[in-house]
């Protein structure tokens, strides 16, 4: 007889020299099986806890960054603390839901893990939905407001987000308000996917699904590094031509532009190809391309750049708010948006 299963043994025998049967070999296999199974058909059933939801968003965050390096200094916590908190995930819901690469810190979404984040990310979208329908109800201050923007707009004056953060933070102390910077494209793509509350953006497309608010303009100009051919011309002869500057290669963006920003750069020989203004100026100081770039950001700040004409080249471009209007906007975020129509157009510290 298994003593794993109380069932009759079926192993191989032989018999010693009085004829009793000998059990040559013996295994628990079934045994170790039958656990194996049960813990492989474990079914994820019942109620979910906040920390089934906690724990979901670790893994959402995981996913989206990629590795745990990153995963890390998002979530604010050491890789053993998420490697802990993945495991009770997957065996909260009872599968493998992530695997790690060899030799790599990054992880794939095994095949049950590719199905489950579909769910889980429903779930976790229906679960903010239904905190915001909460609150709007109530007409509470409370949650979380998520806001996007284009980098290099903050710092300038012209810009009420600085004082509207200040003034909303003292409205509605209990709103956490989570600040991400992207490009146009990745800020509309949040807005319509209902990721984002609110995006500060410059308008180069227009989709049904949005709403876009004028907030305040922006002034924009070609700038050289001091090292730049035309810096060192300039300071030589003290005069440079739209035509000599055009014959230098000027930075394009990766994403779409407006028309005018299109054609003014189309007079100048084609440069490299960037998504972020950081790396237009990065590019810029070192003196080997020309790049438009924000005035807001050089004013008595960045001496090692030289603006090239602006009487010719400089443009002003408008700042949209934007949002979805098909969404029931969330009490934090109408508040925030009244606030920023409210102080759009105002001179800087007016």
């Amino acid at each position: 007889m298994d003593i794993c299963t109380g069932q009759p043994y079926l192993g191989a025998t032989r018999q010693d020299i009085a004829g009793h049967p000998i059990i040559v070999s013996f295994t628990c296999n079934s045994l170790v099986g039958r656990v194996a199974e049960s813990m492989r058909k474990k079914v994820f059933f019942g109620t979910v806890s906040d920390v089934d939801i906690r724990l979901m968003r670790v893994l959402t965050k995981v996913v989206e960054c990629g590795n745990l390096s990153a995963a890390e200094t998002e979530l604010g916590v050491g890789r053993s603390t998420i490697s802990r908190q993945i495991t009770d995930i997957e065996t909260r819901l009872g599968m493998r839901l992530l695997h790690r690469e060899r030799g790599r810190r990054g992880f794939q979404l095994t095949q049950h893990g590719q199905k489950a984040m579909v769910y889980i990310e429903q779930l976790l979208s229906a679960t903010d939905q239904f905190v915001e329908g909460i609150a709007t109800i109530n007409e509470n201050l409370v949650g979380t407001l998520d806001i996007c923007m284009t980098d290099f707009t903050y710092s300038d004056e012209a810009n009420p987000l600085t004082e509207v953060l200040r003034t909303f933070s003292q409205l509605a102390p209990n709103v956490t308000i989570n600040l991400m910077v992207g490009s146009p494209r990745e800020i509309e793509k949040r807005l319509i996917e209902r990721t984002a509350h609110l995006g500060i953006l410059h308008r180069y497309a227009s989709f049904e699904e949005l709403t876009y608010e004028p907030i305040y303009d922006e002034v924009s100009s070609v700038y050289a590094g001091e090292s730049h051919p035309l810096v060192q011309q300039l300071r030589q002869t003290g005069n440079i031509t739209a035509k000599e500057a055009q014959s230098h290669q000027l930075i394009s963006r990766e994403y779409r532009e407006s028309s005018l920003q299109t054609g003014l750069k189309s007079r100048f020989n084609r440069g490299p190809v960037v998504l972020e203004t950081e790396a237009v100026a990065a590019l810029v100081k070192a003196g080997v391309y020309l790049g438009y770039l924000p005035d807001h950001y050089f004013d008595g700040r960045e001496p090692d750049f030289f603006r090239i004409l602006p009487n010719t080249f400089s443009y002003k471009s408008t700042v949209h708010m934007a949002y979805h209007h098909t969404k029931v906007m969330s009490p934090p975020a109408s508040e925030f948006l009244k606030l920023m129509r409210t102080n759009a157009g105002r001179p800087p510290n007016g």
